[in-house]
Parts: structure tokens; sequence; C-alpha cells
């Protein structure tokens, strides 16, 4: 009867060896010859994340496109629409609600209430989106160039330098975009018309400055 056990616990430590080896018989092996775990397959389940990260190139490039289009559609779409239409700047069409900064909205709004108890034209004598006091019947930007690219998570911002045509005339002019309420705005447009010969008119600055006085 002893020798029955002990002839069943041998064949049974043999089963268990056999499974073992059957169960690695197939994984791979390193160059020691030592059975190792699919490293891939670990990184896969249990590693880093596998998906790719932009660099800070890309992120550049990401809003060099994103502020390019913004800034083609103000002009190239949306006000050149106003304008073959009507032939003026429509009077029922806000572009600063479409497209400009919370700041600079606060900061035009502060300005006109200022001027109702004035006499004469006061601060704003022409439409700073076109860039014109008269009518304009033909309209335009080209040679639209992203500048000054910061890169941010939360507050990217960018410069946009580009050249309206009116009529016959060419202004120059900077605008400074910010990322706000998920989408670019405007918050500050920067004139270099060529009435103003060397100067520029930064219309933040100058407003801030109109307000304080």
């Amino acid at each position: 009867m002893k020798k029955i056990y002990i002839i069943l616990t041998v064949v049974a430590i043999l089963i268990v060896v056999g499974v073992y080896a059957c169960k690695n018989l197939f994984q791979p092996l390193d160059k020691d010859g030592m059975v190792y775990e699919d490293t891939l397959r670990t990184r896969m389940l249990d590693g880093p994340s596998m998906e790719y990260q932009p660099t800070e190139h890309d992120k550049k490039m990401n809003i060099l496109a994103q502020t390019q289009h913004f800034v083609d559609s103000i002009y190239n779409v949306e006000i050149r629409k106003v304008v073959n239409d009507k032939g003026e700047h429509g009077s029922d069409i806000n572009f600063d609600e479409m497209f400009a900064s919370k700041a600079w909205q606060k900061a035009v709004n502060d300005i006109r209430k200022k001027d109702r108890d004035i006499d004469g034209i006061g601060f704003f004598d022409h439409d700073y989106w076109l860039m014109s006091q008269d009518i304009v019947e033909s309209f335009y930007a080209s040679d639209i160039k992203i500048e000054n690219i910061v890169v941010s998570e939360d507050h990217p911002e960018a410069d946009a330098v580009l050249q309206l045509h009116r009529n016959e005339d060419i202004t120059n002019i900077r605008l400074h975009l910010i990322w706000e309420d998920n989408s670019w705005k405007v918050d500050n447009i920067i004139d270099f018309s060529p009435y103003l010969g060397n100067q520029s008119f930064n219309y933040r600055e100058r407003m801030k400055e109109y307000l304080e006085e």
C-alpha cells in the first residue's frame, strides 16, 4: 500500500512538471534561455499610453493653421460678404460680437458711453474693421502671415499681419489674437495706414489713454 502512495506521488509530480513545461514551451526566450513575458503586450496593457503626443512644433503649426483660417474668414468671407451685399458696413452686423475679445468689446462700449455726451465725432471716426471712413465697394485681405505664436494649454496667442485692400487703397494692419471661450478672438488692432507716416495707431493703447483722460 505504501508503494502505491509513493507511485501516485511521483506521477502527480511528473504531471505538474509536464504541465508547466508545456505552458512555457512556446514562450519566447531571451539570449540566456530564460522565459520572459511578451514585453510589447505588457506595455500595451499595463504601460504608458501608446498614443502619439504632439511636439511643440506640431502645436505651433496647429495654431498657425487655425489663426490663418480665422483671419481669412473675418476679412475675405464675412466682411467681404457685407461689402458685396451693401457696398458698406451694414449697421445690423456687429463684428465686435462675432470676432473681438471681451476686453476689446468692453473698451469699445465704454468709449461709446463716454462719447454720448460730447459734441462732435468722438474717438471712433471710421470703421476699424474696414479701416475706412467712406463707402467701400471693393474689399479683401491679402498676404496674411502669422507671427509670435505662443503655445499654451489654456491661453495660446498669436499675431497676424496682413494687407487690407479697400477700393484703391491698401492698409497694413496687425492683429493680436487670443484663445477665448473655445475660439480665436481679436484682442487688439494696430493700424499702419499710409496717412500715419512712420507712426502706427495701437487701438488698445489709445482707447485706454482716451478712457483715462
